[in-house]
């Protein structure tokens, strides 16, 4: 014989014709053990609906999750082509001014200069519409 575990449980006051009944003829303890046997399946059958809707519950805050950084992500992508965009004309930006520093007078008043310069403002524009510090084009 295996051995036997003991429980305080909690009735109905409604069922204490049936319990003391049962204490009577065939035992209480007894009785609740055949009917777990009998009802293990079901019992099995409880405990794994439970468990599968605790994985959909899981799978649900896991494609949230997924969502969640796959936003963050995309926008994080976004940021850092922005920046590289930024990066990219403050760097232009420089070129050009260098280039322009270097041509003389009679150059900045040619065609060519006159390109230059509106190259450089336009940059300027740009990043200034982009919300850049224009003192980092004076940084070298």
């Amino acid at each position: 014989m295996s051995k036997k575990n003991r429980y305080n449980i909690t009735l109905s006051k409604d069922l204490e014709y049936y319990v003391d009944k049962l204490i009577k003829t065939i035992g209480l303890s007894r009785f609740i053990e055949e009917q777990i046997r009998r009802h293990t399946g079901i019992i099995e059958a409880e405990e794994l609906n439970q468990q599968l809707e605790n994985i959909e519950n899981q799978k649900l805050d896991l494609s949230r999750l997924e969502d969640e950084i796959r936003n963050k992500l995309e926008s994080n992508q976004e940021s850092i082509s922005e920046q590289t965009k930024i990066n990219d004309l403050i760097n232009e930006t420089k070129e050009l001014m260098r280039i322009k520093k270097r041509l003389h007078r009679k150059e900045l008043h040619s065609n060519e200069g006159q390109e230059l310069t509106d190259k450089i403002n336009s940059n300027r524009q740009s990043l200034s519409s982009l919300g850049v510090d224009m003192s980092l084009l004076k940084r070298e």
